[in-house]
């Protein structure tokens, strides 16, 4: 009965075997054609799998994890043809079952970290995604208080462009009754009134353009747009 009880190593054993492991792994990883060092696999596989060593999955996940996705996928090919080449060498046929389960510790910890890159991969896709709705949502919250604000301002002044209108109108027709018949003065009164009714209602709807485009822009230059906009009347005097 005690003959298949596992015997445990000494502490220092143990990390020298996993130190040969890790070697072994360097040279299956980092070699394209492992027929070539055959005899020298061989032989650090003998020397491994000696006094009863056993390696750990626990032990192969971390080794694994130091090399990259092409080098990973080298190992687990690697150990594979190693695996097939021992096969019909008869000084191997002590360590194959450990070499056989190796090989499928290799190949598990390899999926899992593709699928832990993948998951990893995915996760940093929608975080940014998550970040670019997040900014577009606060642009957008943005634009509608900017919108609202701007509507009230409109409908503000259209009111002050009727009641300038309106009240010009009237001031035409007042003057008209004031001012005595002298076509002169009724005229420069007249044209005083228009100057000046004409330039506030352009004013006033220069304002709403102005509003009206700073909703596609957050850079329009104001004085640039009523320098190039404003009553040749306005500009000459």
């Amino acid at each position: 009965m005690n003959d298949y009880l596992i015997k445990p190593l000494d502490d220092e054993i143990v990390n020298n075997k996993n130190a040969k492991l890790h070697s072994i792994i360097e040279k299956l990883s980092s070699r394209e054609d492992v027929s070539s060092i055959y005899e020298e696999l061989l032989r650090d596989f003998i020397e491994l799998y000696s006094n009863e060593y056993r390696h750990m999955y626990s032990e192969i996940g971390p080794m694994m994890e130091e090399l990259d996705f092409q080098k990973r996928e080298l190992l687990v090919e690697n150990i594979e043809v190693f695996r097939n080449l021992i096969k019909k060498d008869d000084r191997a046929a002590q360590i194959y079952g450990n070499i056989l389960k190796l090989s499928d510790h290799m190949s598990l910890e390899s999926r899992r970290g593709n699928k832990s890159k993948k998951n990893k991969e995915d996760m940093e896709k929608l975080e940014k995604k998550n970040k670019e709705l997040s900014d577009k949502y606060e642009n957008a919250i943005i634009k509608i208080e900017k919108l609202q604000t701007q509507n009230v301002a409109i409908l503000g002044i259209f009111s002050s462009i009727v009641i300038a209108i309106t009240g010009g109108l009237t001031l035409f027709n007042n003057a008209g009754i004031i001012i005595d018949q002298n076509p002169a003065n009724q005229l420069f009164v007249l044209s005083m009134c228009s100057f000046i009714i004409f330039n506030l209602v352009f004013v006033l709807m220069m304002y709403i353009r102005g509003m009206v485009d700073d909703l596609h822009s957050d850079k329009i230059n104001w004085t640039l747009s009523f320098r190039r906009n404003w009553p040749i009347l306005i500009a000459r005097v």
